[in-house]
């Protein structure tokens, strides 16, 4: 690749070189060396050589007249802005990793900044990219069909249509948390919203903390979402009991955040019947897809934990081989309360079409292996309004646990509603406070101001008097459109 332009700020003696360009050969002219030293110590910080591995050093680097011990140097505009452009060799590399046609102009930026985070600026193809990654998934010819049918430029053609800003859709891909990292550490971005594991929620946790202006992170980190099955429910109920978690369990092959992956029961004659319809339903299911072989090697990882833990039995087997084409099998597991209490991991959430049956000696057993959960989503209790009324301190554990508690049904369904609470105790969330569906969920990218004393014509329409808007609003504890 070849260098076009390169661009200094606030570093040493520059406070702004502004963009000069790069040609076959490029003087650099000055009264004293010390503007160009800058220049060249700059570009070797945005790659140091492997032996120096020289980094930007606010107390050192950043122009003494501005230095401030105690405020971190912005990040935004970066120390150096350079823009490149890449040969054919370079596109033939990223298009053997991303697809042929995904690099849709050659120049790009590269800039570094006293966070010493390189942050890169590319015009890529999305439909190219998403293209080349499905057909990494080893899917059949219908099901790539399924997967690829929307166009990522349908989508923006319909955002310009709309007239909502160009950015309003964005999709970037790459490995590992390089891009989540990258834009949780970008200036301009004021919080973050994240689905996915507990050590991904975490890192971007941690960078969000360490910014210079720290930022709200709203992680959804995964969740086993337990069911209680309380004695008499169980006795009038158990197959159609079983019928019903089981179609939770294979909904989506097991990816839903609200799949059930613990059951409590209690030993009563009626379990026996829940548990044999449960394990012929889930031992005669086929096979199924699961998103990515990543998620699917990970399933197959945390059944394999599963199976090896003592006190644990695995009732469905298989001897397929699973992980090809990332296919996955139904797994059902049980163990007594016991187990459950003394095995941590047990708890740890394994993705997929699997589920874990406790069965809890006692009612005190019950309310223990409650107490002993950590944060989650949902929380579903099948019971009699007898059993309702014999369990209300299991009611009141729960409250303290879950987001949400469902009562005879099932967590999967999650309306978009105003009464919906999609969130709960970390660490199934970051901030059991938020939630991710439903009309609150935008106030996790609000935030109020107060205008105190301002005249009317002063006002956002929002707030005039009149409410040209006609909008509903919350005026003196009352709401209307007044």
């Amino acid at each position: 690749m070849r260098l076009l332009s390169v661009r200094v700020q606030d570093f040493w003696c520059i406070e702004d070189s502004t963009e000069f360009p790069i040609a076959d050969v490029t003087c650099l002219v000055g009264k004293n060396e010390s503007g160009k030293t800058a220049l060249l110590k700059a570009l070797h910080k945005l790659k140091p050589d492997e032996t120096s591995k020289e980094q930007f050093v606010p107390s050192r680097d950043y122009p003494k007249r501005k230095w401030r011990p105690d405020v971190a140097p912005p990040t935004n505009p970066p120390a150096i802005t350079t823009t490149w452009q890449l040969d054919n060799a370079d596109v033939a590399d990223l298009e053997k990793k991303f697809g042929v046609g995904v690099i849709a102009d050659r120049p790009f930026t590269l800039a570094k900044g006293f966070d010493n985070d390189r942050q890169f600026s590319i015009k890529s193809d999305e439909e190219a990219a998403v293209k080349h990654l499905i057909g990494d998934l080893g899917l059949s010819e219908e099901e790539k069909t399924v997967s690829g049918g929307f166009e990522i430029k349908s989508i923006q053609k319909a955002v310009a249509e709309s007239g909502a800003p160009e950015g309003v859709f964005s999709l970037l891909f790459g490995p590992g948390r390089d891009v989540g990292m990258a834009l949780v550490k970008h200036p301009l971005i004021k919080a973050v919203g994240f689905t996915g594991s507990r050590a991904g929620g975490r890192a971007l946790m941690d960078a969000a903390a360490a910014r210079p202006e720290p930022i709200p992170v709203y992680a959804e980190m995964g969740s086993i979402n337990p069911v209680f099955i309380l004695p008499a429910a169980m006795q009038q109920n158990a197959e159609a009991l079983a019928t019903g978690l089981y179609g939770l369990v294979m909904l989506g092959v097991g990816q839903f955040c609200t799949n059930p992956g613990l059951v409590f029961i209690e030993p009563k004659p009626a379990s026996k019947n829940f548990l044999q319809k449960l394990e012929s339903l889930m031992a005669t299911t086929p096979t199924g897809t699961m998103l990515t072989p990543s998620i699917c090697s990970e399933y197959h990882a945390g059944i394999e934990k599963f199976s090896k833990t003592p006190g644990v039995q695995r009732i469905t087997q298989t001897t397929e081989g699973l992980q090809r084409n990332g296919q996955a099998h139904a797994t059902l597991f049980a163990t007594d309360a016991e187990t459950f209490l003394a095995k941590h991991e047990l708890m740890d959430e394994v993705f997929g079409p699997s589920t874990l049956v406790v069965h809890c000696g006692s009612k005190n057993q019950m309310l223990a292996a409650a107490e002993k959960l950590e944060g989650q989503l949902t929380a579903t209790i099948h019971g009699t309004p007898d059993d309702f009324a014999a369990n209300a301190d299991l009611i009141a554990i729960l409250e303290t646990k879950v987001g949400r508690l469902v009562c005879n049904g099932y967590p999967t369904g999650v309306e978009v509603c105003h009464a919906m609470n999609h969130g709960g105790p970390y660490p199934a969330t970051a901030d059991g406070r938020s939630t991710s569906v439903g009309t609150r969920a935008i106030l996790r990218f609000a935030r109020p101001v107060c205008y105190q004393n301002f005249p009317d014509p002063a006002l956002p329409d929002e707030l005039k008097e009149s409410n040209p808007l006609g909008i509903w609003r919350l005026v003196d504890g009352q709401v209307g459109k007044h």
